[in-house]
């Protein structure tokens, strides 16, 4: 199967076949080109979860002549934009509705970083201010709606200040951060 490009048999990621589970047919991907490490990430089988918000799951491939399975998750990621560093590195995704952060991947290190915020929002947005130097954004209807919104507007995100973990330590971590909810 053919998805911009990138040849894989995507039936055999995990929960691919959940597209047909729930809605029979319906169910979708989108694919982020990371064009300056020859690298893509997949979400792929998004339906939605809740009222206005759709979920997929998040694979990430490198080699896009032979592609290679580098990460899959068992867990869901919002349909959100995946936003790469101007220099390809890093790469940012909001988890699904089992907890309120941001996933940071190191691309390079095959590694992740989770940052944790208070919020009630799950329109989060990394903007990238200067190299490596990034900030959650928010919409200005997010912060009218939130004291906690207003103080989360504009925080740093600081790469250096992050725990690293390995690419397959992702699940376990998920698994982790749910047991605490």
């Amino acid at each position: 199967m053919n998805i911009n490009g990138w040849e894989y048999p995507y039936d055999s990621l995990l929960h691919w076949d959940r597209r047909k589970r729930i809605f029979n047919y319906y169910g979708y991907d989108c694919l982020y080109e990371n064009e300056s490490l020859n690298m893509a990430i997949l979400l792929h089988s998004i339906v939605e979860e809740s009222m206005c918000y759709s979920a997929g799951f998040l694979a990430i491939f490198k080699n896009k002549k032979y592609p290679e399975l580098v990460l899959q998750t068992k867990y869901s990621f919002y349909e959100k934009d995946i936003i790469f560093s101007s220099d390809g590195r890093y790469a940012f995704a909001i988890p699904g509705k089992y907890t309120k952060g941001i996933f940071v991947f190191d691309l390079l290190m095959d590694s992740f970083a989770f940052f944790a915020v208070v919020t009630d929002t799950i329109n989060l947005c990394v903007k990238e201010i200067k190299r490596n130097k990034f900030v959650i954004s928010l919409s200005e209807w997010d912060m009218r709606n939130s004291k906690k919104n207003k103080v989360l507007n504009d925080t740093e995100i600081e790469i250096g200040r992050l725990t690293w973990q390995p690419f397959n330590q992702i699940d376990a971590f998920c698994e982790n951060l749910i047991e605490r909810l």
